[in-house]
């Protein structure tokens, strides 16, 4: 495996495996929390825990990655983004303050693009237009919707080391509705499930719901 270099000097160091295929381990249901449950039930069998700790991912770019397994990674994070959204767009700039603010501190962070008819050149030049840091990826075979149990755009996803979902929901509550913003959130609620993570405390509240658009399926 060959590491990647750090994209700053204090940015935890993220080293691509050597495989490209996405990796899932059949395990027990019984010991499974409900929403684990839940998930493991939809994806067959498998246990969604050991599957964010196995997970493989290809960027635009053609490297591999797994986030989870990186080193110096406290928790990834996930972000569920497409087009046609205008809760989409409008929540980038919050994207690119929280990776300014925590990237430094073992945060990782994963742009996802799962609309199944985007090309990889849209999604290059959709992440050029809106400047999106981290690691770009394409999912329009649905395995991280799948995974995540993600069914809006935009929706987070926090995952830590041991493969256990912290958090998922929306960034804050902003957005009353996909077109309809607030000038300021009361509540940052990603920001606060990081600084949790980051300081080894609990989520206070794990489980938000998203406002945005419904991710299209599968066709």
């Amino acid at each position: 495996m060959t590491p990647a270099p750090p994209a700053r000097p204090c940015r935890p160091h993220i080293t691509p495996t050597s495989s490209g295929q996405f990796r899932m381990r059949i395990a027990g249901l019984a010991s499974l929390p409900p929403l684990m449950l839940l998930l493991a039930i939809a994806g067959c069998g498998h246990d969604p825990v050991s599957a964010w700790k196995k997970i493989e991912i290809t960027d635009i770019d053609g490297k591999t990655w797994a986030p989870v397994q990186a080193w110096g990674t406290r928790v990834s994070v996930y972000f569920f983004l497409g087009p046609a959204c205008p809760a989409v767009e409008r929540c980038i700039p919050e994207i690119r303050r929280l990776h300014d603010h925590f990237s430094t501190n073992g945060v990782t962070f994963w742009m996802i693009h799962p609309d199944p008819e985007d090309t990889t050149e849209v999604v290059r030049e959709r992440a050029r237009k809106w400047m999106l840091p981290g690691v770009v990826i394409r999912d329009p075979q649905h395995r991280l919707v799948r995974l995540a149990g993600a069914r809006t755009w935009p929706e987070a996803v926090v995952v830590n080391t041991a493969g256990q979902v912290i958090y998922q929901g929306r960034m804050d509550d902003r957005f009353i509705t996909p077109d309809q913003e607030r000038p300021e959130p009361y509540h940052r609620d990603l920001h606060e499930a990081l600084m949790a993570a980051c300081q080894d405390r609990p989520v206070a509240n794990p489980r938000t719901a998203p406002v945005g658009c419904p991710i299209p399926e599968i066709r």
